[in-house]
């Protein structure tokens, strides 16, 4: 595992904001070692809210009504509203929904929950409660 390291731009100058871990880190090192040093603005983090509803209340009560882990209800989900077929090579391509890795938006997660429900709605009859009308 790489550490990332947060800092501040301070003219031109870098500030370490946990200068402890940093120091840590950097004994691991040999004197006069050449390393490499990335400097990039912070990836944003995922919207956990998103991602907390989705699993706790979406995913789980279609769980509870089909029998499947939350984990293959999400699986089948994303088959179903998150992915499309490679032209060229047939293959189904599967996009990453609430991985740190995934590239969609805030508003593409909330239309992929919404036809989550919908679906679920037309094909189970179950309702499920928005995310502002449920504590979980």
């Amino acid at each position: 595992m790489i550490p990332i390291f947060r800092a501040k731009i301070l003219d031109e100058k870098l500030q370490i904001l946990n200068r402890g871990m940093w120091r840590d880190h950097l004994k691991s090192f040999r004197p006069g070692m050449l390393v490499e040093v990335i400097v990039r603005k912070p990836k944003e983090v995922i919207v956990d809210q998103l991602r907390k509803y989705y699993f706790k209340v979406v995913a789980k009560i279609l769980s509870d009504h089909t029998g499947h882990s939350k984990e293959k209800v999400h699986d089948i989900m994303k088959i179903k509203f998150a992915s499309e077929e490679d032209p060229v090579t047939g293959l189904l391509m599967i996009d990453s929904v609430f991985s740190n890795d995934s590239e969609m938006s805030e508003e593409e997660k909330e239309a992929f929950i919404l036809e989550v429900r919908n679906w679920a709605s037309d094909f189970f009859n179950l309702v499920i409660p928005e995310r502002q009308r449920v504590d979980y």
